[in-house]
């Protein structure tokens, strides 16, 4: 079970590579610095980041640190992790260190990492207490952990929206995911059993932003190869018809500016290493 949950995840991200490799930077977003904050991370630290996927967040835990800290990038999907490596390296970042690694796959030393940071990646894993229990071995004591997981449905517009019109115009019933570790209190039970304290679980909204709704558009079809997926699979001749009813619907967001603006809500999950 666990192995197929992982399979599907690298596999997903490995078709996703090239369209955050294309459409990522078109997404604009504001929770990097909320990471800082919550994690404490300093100048010279050495941070931990799981789920680096293309780089965002690489880029501002690098800056950060500075020249006398480091950053390990990890991610399970290579090609994801080679997008994000890309991006730092044309920052001019030299203290970021790469690994194509699923969490417990890591070699890493115990007790290491003054913080780890986890952007979105906790609500992809099979046993998410498992993996807490390895974060936690890999900080120091004292050292805090930082991960966030989507809420679910239409408080994620960012996906909702996209979602919502691709299966509506095949004629596929929208689905009930299960609600996982967007349940506050579950994702703090997960980081008080793996030996966390004190823990906390906060809600917070990620504004995203894009240029234009069809740029919004443009970057969902290569962000999620698995709704093109669908389309080819039930009405392949539809499929810019689709995609353009996709842009009309993210017009309801637009802003003053012209931009389409989405706030999506997420929860943060704060967990130290007892001393």
């Amino acid at each position: 079970m666990a192995d197929d949950v992982t399979a599907r995840a690298r596999e997903f991200f490995r078709r996703a590579a090239d369209g955050w490799d294309r459409w990522g930077e078109a997404m604009q977003r504001d929770d990097a610095a909320r990471y800082l904050e919550a994690a404490a991370v300093a100048s010279g630290d050495r941070v931990l980041e799981i789920g680096a996927g293309g780089g965002e967040q690489t880029l501002t835990l690098a800056e950060q640190v500075g020249p006398q800290g480091t950053v390990v990038a990890t991610d399970l999907s290579p090609e994801m992790l080679e997008v994000g490596a890309r991006r730092v390296s044309e920052a001019g970042f030299d203290n970021v260190k790469f690994i194509a690694a699923g969490i417990d796959a890591l070699d890493l030393e115990e007790a290491s990492f003054d913080a780890c940071v986890s952007g979105f990646t906790w609500e992809f894993l099979a046993d998410p207490l498992t993996a807490a229990v390895i974060v936690r071995d890999l900080l120091a004591p004292g050292g805090r952990f930082v991960a966030s997981v989507w809420d679910q449905g239409a408080s994620v517009p960012m996906r909702s929206i996209v979602g919502t019109v691709v299966l509506s115009e095949l004629g596929i019933p929208l689905p009930t995911p299960p609600a996982g570790l967007a349940d506050p209190s579950r994702f703090a039970r997960v980081l008080a059993d793996a030996g966390f304290s004190p823990v906390s679980v906060t809600e917070f909204p990620v504004r995203m932003g894009w240029a234009t709704p069809e740029a919004y558009a443009q970057s969902m079809r290569g962000l999620a190869p698995s709704l093109q997926d669908l389309i080819d699979a039930h009405d392949p001749k539809r499929t810019d018809e689709i995609w353009g009813a996709v842009a009309r619907a993210a017009e309801e967001h637009v802003a003053e500016d012209g931009t389409v603006l989405l706030v999506n809500q997420a929860f943060m999950g704060v967990g130290v290493r007892p001393e």
